[in-house]
This record gives structure tokens, sequence and C-alpha cells, in this order.
């Protein structure tokens, strides 16, 4: 069972509560006197003995050293009215316009690595299917059960090459600035290679859309992203990229970002290096998914797979970049995971602002809430969680005449794959901030789950980003203030 843990950075001693989920600095007599009281260490001479026993008594009355027991708080499981309540506060929804595309990339998803998709079926979305959905999720927006108000719905467009399909991206804007929202505003976004961006460009800048474009790095960087007659498409994506920077600066610095994916040909340094200088701006970096990799194509995936982490504390200008981009040095991404799970002061919804945290329970497991955060629609009209789940899972169906979901069937087949980690889970000191999706392991790790962390291991990890912490106190408030809680 999970109690508290001591931890030491630095000169600093720590203590962790899980009960309390509060993270506490110990003087180090008060420090002393916890092991001595909990952990069996010899006395020591502590000069103030009176006083902090008074405070370890404090803390023990208030809980700080309660057990939490895992069987108990992770017995939350899907229901239908749980997938319901989602689907009402769902604030994205993603089309698969189109599995058409413009490039050959050696590396996409749809392509031959990967038997996870359903590519080649060089399909289009139709309006009536899109439309569809649309007037299936309204009701549910506008309903009792949606307390996301305020909150902006992102209607988003992914291929394939989304803007293949263009047409069936103006009927789809045009129909929802029509509809009336009770509690929500429509926005806007796609995610594009640029290849056909200078055409419709005008329409998107009206429209405000958020374009997130693919681009990893300079030409050379960029050779695994050929067109279909295996052409560098590098120019032509950089021209309109810059097209857009000229004609409409206000907008290209508000609303376009960029994804480089990580492999062989490049670096973290070089697009980090590469995007800074032509557009000022940094790009999110990606790595390869190792997730549906054919098994006869492993050796190819491995001569193009690069590790993120490794590219960046290797870069000859790390300093440089984790000044410009802390936030995507290794250290600061477990410190901020760290402190989401256990600060105390991050809530999932306001369910869980209002009870006691003995009181709560949670899903088991990193997974996404299901349709909560986003909804995706394939272009042959199946339905899934997001866009980085395979498509060999199927929640559902939508057509152009109407919407086939079932909710129940959805969450006893969730719950059938919770339950298989579930005799890890109990035993893992991550399980408050996992990272292991139960659509993206692979049958191995449900077996033997990759991300499995004793207490050693956690407070080992733990100290180290306090550590980071200590010597980037600025890194606080930005985690609690400026993170999102993904």
């Amino acid at each position: 069972m999970k109690t508290y843990l001591i931890l030491e950075s630095g000169n600093n001693y720590y203590l962790c509560s899980f009960s309390r989920k509060q993270i506490l600095t110990l003087h180090p007599e008060l420090h002393q006197m916890t092991l001595e009281k909990f952990n069996g260490v010899a006395k020591a001479t502590i000069k103030n003995r009176k006083f902090y026993k008074k405070k370890l008594d404090f803390l023990k009355e208030n809980g700080f050293f309660n057990e939490i027991n895992p069987e108990f708080s992770f017995t939350e499981r899907y229901t239908k009215d749980f997938i319901v309540r989602n689907f009402a506060n769902c604030t994205q929804l993603t089309f698969e316009v189109t599995d058409i595309c413009n490039l050959k990339c050696v590396y996409c998803a749809y392509g031959d690595l990967y038997n996870n998709f359903d590519y080649g079926k060089n399909k289009m979305m139709d309006f009536k299917m899109a439309k569809s959905i649309i007037d299936y999720l309204l009701p549910l927006w506008n309903s009792p059960q949606n307390v996301s108000h305020n909150v902006p719905i992102s209607i988003s467009f992914y291929g394939g090459e989304p803007l293949i399909n263009f047409e069936l991206i103006r009927q789809v804007v045009h129909y929802t600035k029509k509809l009336k929202l009770n509690h929500n505003y429509f926005k806007y976004s796609m995610t594009s290679n640029a290849l056909l961006i200078d055409r419709h460009i005008d329409f998107l800048v009206e429209s405000d859309f958020n374009i997130l474009i693919s681009l990893d790095g300079n030409e050379e960087n960029n050779a695994y992203r050929k067109t279909t007659s295996g052409e560098s498409s590098f120019f032509q994506v950089f021209n309109n990229i810059k097209l857009i920077q000229k004609k409409y600066p206000d907008f290209f610095e508000k609303n376009i970002s960029f994804n480089a994916v990580l492999h062989s040909k490049n670096s973290f340094s070089d697009i980090y290096n590469f995007f800074k200088k032509e557009f000022d701006k940094n790009a999110q970096v990606s790595e390869l998914s190792y997730v549906g990799v054919k098994e006869e194509k492993m050796e190819d995936f491995s001569k193009t797979y690069k590790n993120k982490r490794e590219s960046l504390i290797h870069a000859p200008d790390y300093t440089a970049i984790i000044k410009d981009m802390i936030m995507d040095a290794p250290e600061s991404q477990s410190l901020k995971n760290y402190l989401f799970a256990n600060s105390g002061y991050v809530f999932n919804n306001l369910y869980d602002f209002l009870l006691e945290n003995k009181d709560k329970k949670y899903l088991p497991t990193g997974t996404c809430l299901l349709f909560d955060r986003k909804l995706f629609i394939c272009v042959d009209g199946k339905v899934l969680p997001c866009e980085r789940i395979g498509q060999n899972y199927d929640f559902g169906h939508v057509t152009a005449s109407g919407v086939d979901i079932d909710y129940k069937k959805i969450a006893e087949f969730v719950n059938s794959k919770i339950n298989c980690l579930m005799k890890q889970c109990v035993n893992c000191f991550h399980i408050d901030y996992c990272p292991t999706c139960v659509f993206c392991a692979e049958n191995v790790f449900i077996k033997h789950c990759e991300n499995l962390t004793n207490k050693q291991a956690y407070t080992d990890n733990f100290a180290k980003s306090l550590g980071h912490l200590e010597k980037n106190k600025f890194l606080y408030r930005k985690i609690m203030e400026e993170i999102s809680y993904e």
C-alpha cells in the first residue's frame, strides 16, 4: 500500500504524502524524527525534539502518513452514462476528411511500416457524413450534461492531406457557423503538409484556423517527406510557408505551428535551429510510433527511428535549446508529471475537486478519458477516441443517414482492457500519472507493463525532478499556471 515518501535532494528533505496529495519541505530535525518514528532509524541528537514532535504529531493526526489502498482508489470503471457524459463534454471533433495524400513519407502511419491503420482506400468523406455526426452531437453539447461552459469546441481536419478535400472543409465550416451552441463556441484547426495551402490560405485566415504544419527541418532533414512521384517536397512547402508569413504576418505568428518528426536524417538540434532561424518559432518534436509496426519491417523501423531524449541531451547546443525550450527537457517533463500527480492542486474535474482524497476513485492506467477530449471520425465513418489509436479498433460508425454508437458495449470493452492491467496497477507507484494507454500498449505490455515502477525507482526519479526544480525555481509557477493538464 502507498503511504508516503521521504525524499532528499541536494541539502533539502521533502515529505510526499499520497493520502493528502501534498509535498512538504522538512527541517533536517523533523526529517530525522520522521525516520525515527516510521523507519526504525536509531535516535539522534535533536535540539528541538519537543517542538518537532508536535509538528510530527500534527502531520500524523492530519493524515499525512495514512495508507491509501489502490484496490479501492482504482475501482472506477466506465459505464454507459459515463460514456454519454464524455460525449456531451467532448471539446474536439476531428474528421479524417480523406486518406489520400500528395506525399509518400517513408515513416507514415498509413504506409508500409505499419499494419494497424486502414490505408490505401483512396476515399473522400462527403458532407452528409460529417453533418450526420455534428447533428448527433449538437443536442449533447447543448444538454445539461455538458459542464464545459465557455470552452471552445474545436472542429479539426486531418488526413491524408485534408486540403485535398477542401470542399468538405468549406462546407463544414459554413454549416457549423450557423449552429447555435448554448454553452460553447466553435474553433477550427487542421494538420497539413502545406503543399496546397497557398490555394486556400485566404479562407483559412478568414475562418481563423489554427494550422499545424508538418515539416522535418531543412531540405536534407526533410528527405523522408517525398511527393508521390518520389521528388523532394521541401521547397514547395517552404515557399508556401514563407508566403503566409509575408502575406499574413499576424496570422502566421498566432495561428501557425509546426510538427517535426525526429528520425535518422535529422536531430533535435537540426530541427531547433532550422525553425528558429527561418520562422523564429519552436517546433513540436515527435518520435516515430512503435505501435503497429509490422514484424518484417522492424529492422527498417529501427534504422529510421531516433530517440527524442537522447537526441536532445546529446545536442551540441543543448544549453541554448533548453534555455529556450525548457519544458522539452526530460527533467521538466518528469517534474510536471510528479507535480500534477502529487501537488494536490491539479484536478481532473469538479467532482475531483470537491471530494476528499480518501473518497476518490480513479480509472487505472493513463488512458485518456474516452471521448471526453476528442472524437475522431475516420474517412470510412469508423468512430475512434483519437487519431493515435490504430484503426483496428472500432467504437461505432457514422454514415450519411445516421450514427450507430453502443455506449454500453464501449464501456464493457474498455473495462476488459483495463482489467487486464489491474493486478500490475495496484503495485505500481506510477499509477497516479501513468503513461500507459491500453490501446497503444502492445500485448506484451499487457502481460508485463513497461511502465511498472517500484517504490525505490519512483523515489529516485522524484528526487531528481525536485533537484531540477531547485535549480529552476520559476518552473513551479510555469507548470502549475501555464501548462495544461493532459
